[in-house]
């Protein structure tokens, strides 16, 4: 029934697909209560940005980045204060917040390096995930039976496999290009993570429940300043589609 979007200015809305209207509106005035509460500061017009993603919750209730690192809960039933809750904890600008069904459990990513998992009510993290040295460039849940683990790639080259329940990196594999990963896609159903870096290579990646491994390589020849900006996997015909800042889009058959 509805979809949930955040831009550059901090403004989040609630849309009504059948109307087309938003519903939900908020914005950095939203916020002033938090604001004064945890900066004794009214002003609000030096905020920067806030963070990159948005997250459903159930039906009702999402999940958004908010002032002084903040995660705001929300539920629609009280459009006029939809504000119920906030998580603490992050030390940055937010870059992801995923929520696991299966398992009820939340995880956000920052600019801080750490990943935090969110149980329930609780406004403080169940975990604390540390180990990257650089901001997290892809963050998502990686099920497999009745195992929850966490994926997670950053700027410093790593991609990471972690156990939140032990609060244990399983594994541990590093990529070529020294400036890092820049942007990962991750499908669960054929267990496959694909790498954009810095340099235009995409690789394809195996996670296992114990395991990271290497299993495909592709270099293509970018124009001057172009870099990858989105990797997307339709597991149906097996093919990745790359998108670049500059030059023409292309597809990869994912033979393996």
């Amino acid at each position: 029934k509805y979809i949930l979007s955040l831009d550059l200015m901090n403004i989040i809305i609630v849309w009504d697909v059948s109307s087309k209207l938003p519903i939900v509106r908020l914005d950095k005035d939203s916020f002033k209560d938090i604001i004064k509460e945890n900066n004794n500061d009214n002003n609000t017009n030096h905020i920067t940005l806030f963070g990159t993603d948005v997250c459903w919750l159930d039906n009702y209730k999402f999940i958004i980045p908010g002032p002084n690192y903040l995660l705001i809960v929300n539920q629609l039933l009280n459009n006029e204060n939809p504000i119920i809750g906030k998580l603490l904890g992050h030390e940055d600008s937010i870059s992801f917040i995923k929520y696991n069904s299966n398992c009820k459990l939340l995880a956000t990513s920052s600019d801080d390096t750490n990943i935090r998992i969110f149980k329930g009510n609780s406004t403080n993290c169940l975990q604390l995930l540390k180990g990257h040295s650089l901001p997290i460039t892809y963050l998502t849940w990686f099920d497999y039976n009745e195992n929850h683990l966490i994926l997670s790639t950053s700027l410093d080259g790593s991609i990471r496999l972690w156990n939140i329940f032990e609060n244990e990196l399983i594994d541990i594999k590093y990529i070529d290009d020294p400036n890092g990963i820049l942007i990962a896609n991750f499908n669960n159903d054929d267990n496959l993570l694909f790498i954009g870096d810095a340099s235009g290579s995409i690789s394809v990646w195996k996670i296992s429940i114990n395991n990271i491994k290497q299993i495909a390589l592709f270099q293509n020849q970018l124009p001057k300043g172009s870099i990858i900006s989105d990797l997307k996997y339709c597991k149906f015909n097996k093919l990745l589609a790359v998108s670049y800042t500059i030059g023409e889009s292309i597809t990869i058959k994912i033979d393996v």
